[in-house]
C-alpha cells in the first residue's frame, strides 16, 4: 500500500508488479470468486429472518425449488437480491457513505459477537462436555466455517485513506485478531451449546 497506493487491491498489485496480462487474469478470478461468495452470503439474511421470526415463516412464500431437501423460497430470494441490489447502489453512491456504512455494520458485529458469547456461556444450556472430543473429531460432526474476503478491502480503498500508510499495519493486526476472536467464539459458542 505504501508503495502502490492505488484503488484496486491485488489487482493493482499485480498490474504493478507482474504485466497487464497477468493482472487481467487476476481481475477475472477476483470478479468470479466475488461472484460466487457475495450471492451466496446475501441467503443468509434470509435465515436470520427465519430465526427471527420463529414459526411466522413470513419469508417463506412462493415455492421455488428444492435442493439437497432444501427448500428454496422466493420471500427469501427476494430479500437476498434486495439486500444486494441496496449494496450496490451504496458502493455507487461513493466509497466514503460505503465505508461509514461498512463501519457500522463491522462494530454492530463486533457487539453482537461479543454479547452473544457471555449469552451462551452463562446460559444453562451450555455445557464443557458438550464440547467433547478435545481433540480430534468425526468428520460428519465438523464445523467448517471459512472466508477468504475483508482482509483485502483495505487496500482496496488505498486511494482514499485520509492518515498514514504506517498506520495501516496496526488496523490489520487489529483485523486479524478480531476475526481470530469472531471464528472461535462461534465454533466455542456452538461446540459448548449442542449436545454430543
Amino acid at each position: 500500500m505504501q508503495k502502490y497506493p492505488n484503488a484496486g487491491g491485488g489487482f493493482t498489485f499485480t498490474k504493478m508488479c507482474f504485466d497487464r496480462n497477468t493482472a487481467y487474469v487476476c481481475g477475472w478470478f477476483l470478479v468470479v470468486a466475488y461472484l460466487t461468495n457475495v450471492p451466496m452470503n446475501s441467503t443468509a439474511i434470509g435465515l436470520i429472518v427465519d430465526g427471527l421470526d420463529g414459526s411466522a415463516g413470513i419469508l417463506k412464500w412462493g415455492l421455488h425449488y428444492q435442493v439437497a431437501g432444501y427448500e428454496v423460497w422466493l420471500g427469501e430470494m427476494l430479500l437476498a437480491m434486495g439486500i444486494l441490489i441496496l449494496f450496490g447502489i451504496l458502493n455507487i453512491l461513493g466509497v466514503k457513505k460505503a465505508g461509514i456504512v461498512q463501519t457500522i455494520l463491522a462494530a454492530l458485529l463486533g457487539i453482537s459477537v461479543v454479547i452473544l458469547t457471555i449469552a451462551a456461556l452463562v446460559s444453562s444450556k451450555t455445557s464443557l462436555a458438550n464440547m467433547a472430543p478435545w481433540w480430534g473429531f468425526h468428520k460428519s460432526d465438523a464445523i467448517a466455517p471459512w472466508a477468504y474476503v475483508g482482509f483485502d478491502t483495505i487496500p482496496q480503498a488505498a486511494e482514499e485513506f485520509k492518515f498514514s500508510y504506517k498506520k495501516v499495519s496496526g488496523i490489520m493486526i487489529v483485523v486479524i485478531i478480531f476475526g481470530c476472536f469472531v471464528y472461535t467464539a462461534n465454533n466455542t459458542i456452538t461446540a459448548a451449546t449442542m449436545e454430543n
